[in-house]
This record gives structure tokens, sequence and C-alpha cells, in this order.
């Protein structure tokens, strides 16, 4: 219902007879030149508190979607000023990337191009499997929690506990029934959901013959129509996320496989993310995308979600395992769960898990 930052009128009625929003019109959704829009946004944000029972409660409150740059002009408006698309994005992506350098913990919000504003709910996720015999098995128990808005959550644990299932859930991406909701600010999700929402999965899975520029440009086709941007560019948006992730260099080499020589493992895994991020997604869901890597490509990886999340408002629920120290500190929210069966043994800040233990 939403593209080029225009809400459908379909949308208003839907949204209007579910929510109780505020007696005035919906303004644009945010968007980044109108190429980094945000495939769907919801005109709310949820306030979600859980306590150590996994009880919630959540109250949601309406606030109305910030403008966006511009319609169908290649001219952007910010600060009162009329700037070029290409020249505006490109400053905020160099910026970007110098921080990269430094501390990424301390980027700011950018209030011209961050576009995440969804949080997410869930209570009472549960998973159990059955044998032959008809015995049934519990593979994950009863899990609630909140994760914020612009938030990086870890999802640890040791092998079986139930991580990657909890993020299958999450994602709306496990095809076994299973129990317990999820919400998206606040409400129940819907068939839009898919559409503001990434999962990155652990195995990269791109034709051999594609190259860098083309996997990431696919992704970007698929996820954000927009009459007004022409393909010179979206081309070069493409290319400066590229090279945000440290792929510039091998954009035309081929994915490439067993068969056919291509770029390195560790460049395959940044490929994924930023065909993951490329489209302005509300939550991004990465299931082990660091496995396999060395300690400079994992922390690559890292840094530039870790960039992502302060700089767009973008969520990150990552399943990982034994982070290095630098790299734990880049998350915000720990879900640590044990195994036989699956259980929450700490939810909650990162920075306060030593003392709780």
């Amino acid at each position: 219902c939403i593209f080029a930052g225009e809400v459908s009128t379909l949308a208003r009625l839907v949204l209007r007879t579910t929510h109780e929003l505020e007696a005035h019109a919906y303004s644009p959704v945010p968007s980044l030149l109108g190429s980094l829009l945000a495939p769907c946004v919801l005109p709310v944000q949820p306030s979600c508190e859980h306590d150590s029972r996994h009880k919630m409660e959540v109250s949601v409150r309406c606030i109305p979607p910030k403008s966006a740059f511009g319609g169908a002009s290649t001219e952007v408006s910010a600060g009162g000023k009329v700037l070029d698309q290409k020249a505006f994005l490109s400053g905020k992506l160099r910026d970007l990337k110098h921080m990269l350098e430094g501390d990424v913990l301390s980027i700011p919000r950018d209030p011209d191009l961050a576009h995440g504003q969804s949080s997410l709910c869930f209570r009472d996720l549960a998973f159990s499997t059955k044998n032959r015999e008809g015995l049934e098995t519990a593979i994950l128990t009863p899990t609630s929690g909140a994760y914020e808005t612009g938030s990086m959550v870890a999802l640890m644990g040791p092998s079986g506990c139930g991580k990657t299932t909890l993020l299958d859930m999450l994602a709306g991406k496990k095809t076994k029934p299973y129990t317990g909701e999820v919400f998206l600010n606040g409400q129940p999700r819907n068939r839009l959901y898919p559409r503001m929402t990434s999962y990155v999965p652990q195995q990269d899975v791109m034709p051999k013959y594609w190259t860098v520029v083309e996997a990431v440009e696919f992704n970007h086709r698929l996820r954000f129509q927009a009459e007004d941007m022409s393909s010179e560019l979206r081309r070069w948006y493409v290319e400066e996320i590229l090279s945000f992730f440290g792929l510039l260099s091998v954009k035309d080499s081929y994915i490439g496989d067993d068969t056919v020589r291509g770029i390195s493992g560790g460049q395959k895994r940044r490929v994924t993310l930023a065909r993951g991020c490329v489209a302005g997604s509300q939550i991004v869901f990465a299931d082990e995308p660091t496995s396999g890597l060395s300690a400079t490509d994992a922390e690559m990886c890292m840094r530039a979600m870790t960039a992502v999340s302060r700089k767009l408002g973008t969520t990150f629920v990552v399943v990982i395992h034994q982070p290095r120290v630098e790299i734990a500190a880049m998350f915000d929210h720990l879900t640590l769960l044990t195994s036989h069966p699956g259980r929450v043994v700490y939810n909650g800040p990162f920075s306060e898990v030593a003392a709780y233990f």
C-alpha cells in the first residue's frame, strides 16, 4: 500500500479502523530520497514492558509519520534548503563511512535519513515436535520479550537451545505450527509484515553467475519501486551501499561457487547483509552472520550493522555464537537461552548482564 512516500487511501481506511488516530491528515512516510524508503511504516510507536515472569503490557500511542524529502522531484528539501538528491545522499553516506572508522556506538540518529520507527514485541512463543511414537519434545518453552526501535539484539545460547527457532518465529519464517504472538508496533502481524522486515539466512544462497552489484540491485528493485528513480540513480545508490560494506572493489566479480571462481566467503556474507539492508527494512533478522568468518570480516560485518542501526534506526535481531569482546560491546540487548528444553535465562540490556549473574 505504501510506495514513493505516500500512504494510499486504502491503507488510511484500514489503519483508521484498527487504531484510534489523532484527527489530522497523514503526511508522507519518511524516505531516503525516495530510495531508502521503508517498504511499509505503521503510524504507531509502542511502549512494551515485561517482567521476569515474561508477563507483558503493551501500550500504543499514535504519532504521525514524519514528512518525506520529496515526491517525484529530483530535489530534496532539508533544513529549508533545496538540494540535489544525489549530492544530498552522497554527503550523508560519506559521513557515515567516516564514522565507521571511529566509535560506531556513538553515531547519532540522523533525522533526515532515519526511517526505522518500529518496535517488536512477542508473548509466549513456544515450539515443540513429536517423534514417531507421538511423544512431544519441547524445543522452546514459552518466551516473551520486547525490542526497542534501532536496537542491536543478540540471541545467544548453546547449540539446540532454540535460537534459530525463535528467530524464525519472530521473522515469520517458521513453517511448522507454533504457539504465541508477535506484535509490531503493538499490533499483531499481518500480510504487510514481510515487506517491513528482512531475513538474512545462515547460508548464502545466490546464483553463481550473479555479480555482486547485480545481487544487491536485484533486492533493491524487488523491495522498492519508484517511478521517479532513474536506473542511473538506483545503480549509484546500490554502489554506495556496496562501498559501505567494503564491497565496491569486487562489485563486478561473480558470486561463484565450487565450480566458478568468485568472491570469498566473508565477502558473500557481506553481500547477503547488504541485500537485507538495501531496501530500508524496519527490522533485519540475521542468522549467525559471523559464523565461519575471520575475526576481521566478522567485526567489519558487525560494525556496518551497528552503524545502520544507530544512524537509520533499523532494528537488528542477530543469532550469534561466542562473539569477541569488541563485537559483544556493539549489542544493546541480550536474549540468553539454555537448552533441553530451550528456555530464557536472561532477557534484558547487554550492559547489565554481568551484574545480573
